[in-house]
């Protein structure tokens, strides 16, 4: 009699059978130590069961999953079937040398690179003027969080800084690619190819008490025209970063855990009022109980950040007279 999973899908309580209680819960997938990986998968995590999706796979690609639901399957039928402490670890494979991925820009070209998009930015009012129109960025937040456009690409520039495992020490932040946005026209987004998904800097001051985690960066540059204009003593103590993956993939290659968010007084996470937003809330604040969902401070009861600052702020923008400051000035070419 064969097993039919697909109308009768393995389930955690079969997984947890297994291969035991000593696993963790990150979001939807329960992730166990793989006990045959080449190597001993010493940090504990290749073996993840989805429990949305039932299925069972080591990350690593031993293949060990297919014992284990051989196992599930024999049981059901009733049939003794060893444990998985009895298998024996695969061999080794030989060790080769890492592959680094080809970055569409040099890490050392990188800082050369945002400084010259920047330049072009803030050299044109009509860009500027598109910009807000667009993204709501006042030429203010293009200039203090060091927005560019390539104009080979016709697209902004935004600069992604990754945080090291210290959030709150601004030496750990490093260049990490950019994100490409259209300035006018059809919406697209494009990153930097060749740079790992991350937790990336948008504002970091001297003194860091908070943070706060955006889904994106148009969230966290109107965040900031907000806390300018309702909360600027806190925001000279708070660090917003945005989730350079999307929300989508708020923890891929566990990004989210790669940083000390207990360094924080207060960390908050803002992310949109929809599903997928309720999703990354959910799947960050059970890895780190500290992170709180801040949606009700800092959207109410508007879709993201964006909307609220249109709805709520943008009335008092005189997108003209911003770009007739003085300060602009010093970006025009002798």
């Amino acid at each position: 009699m064969d097993i039919d999973f697909y109308t009768n899908p393995i389930t955690e309580e079969e997984v947890i059978a297994v291969l035991g209680n000593d696993f963790k819960r990150q979001g939807n997938e329960l992730v166990f130590q793989c006990r045959a990986c080449p190597g001993g998968d010493t940090h504990k995590d290749n073996m993840k069961f989805n429990t949305v999706k039932h299925i069972l796979k080591c990350q690593a690609g031993c293949g060990f999953e297919k014992e284990i639901v051989g196992i599930i399957a024999r049981r059901r039928l009733g049939q003794k079937m060893p444990e998985y402490q009895d298998f024996a670890r695969r061999e080794a494979p030989a060790p080769t040398e890492p592959v680094e991925k080809e970055k569409e820009i040099a890490q050392e070209a990188l800082s050369d690179y945002y400084f010259g998009c920047h330049y072009n930015l803030m050299q044109n009012k009509d860009l500027l003027k598109k910009m807000y129109l667009r993204h709501s960025i006042l030429p203010s937040t293009a200039c203090s969080c060091f927005i560019g456009y390539d104009s080979k690409k016709d697209m902004l520039v935004f600069p992604s800084c990754v945080i090291g495992k210290d959030p709150t020490d601004k030496t750990l932040i490093i260049d990490n690619g950019a994100e490409y946005r259209e300035i006018e026209g059809e919406k697209t987004i494009r990153r930097i190819s060749g740079y790992e998904p991350a937790i990336c800097a948008v504002l970091h001051g001297n003194f860091i008490m908070r943070g706060l985690i955006c889904e994106g960066y148009k969230d966290a540059y109107n965040l900031i025209q907000i806390m300018k204009l309702t909360q600027p003593d806190i925001l000279n103590h708070t660090a917003i970063f945005t989730v350079q993956n999307g929300t989508n993939s708020i923890n891929t290659n566990n990004c989210l855990q790669k940083v000390n968010w207990h360094r924080f007084e207060t960390i908050g996470i803002i992310m949109d009022n929809d599903k997928a937003g309720d999703t990354a809330t959910a799947i960050a604040t059970e890895l780190f109980p500290c992170i709180k969902d801040m949606r009700s401070e800092y959207i109410s009861g508007y879709n993201d950040i964006q909307e609220r600052f249109e709805k709520e702020f943008g009335g008092q923008v005189d997108i003209d007279k911003a770009l007739s400051a003085t300060w602009l000035d010093e970006y025009r070419e002798e």
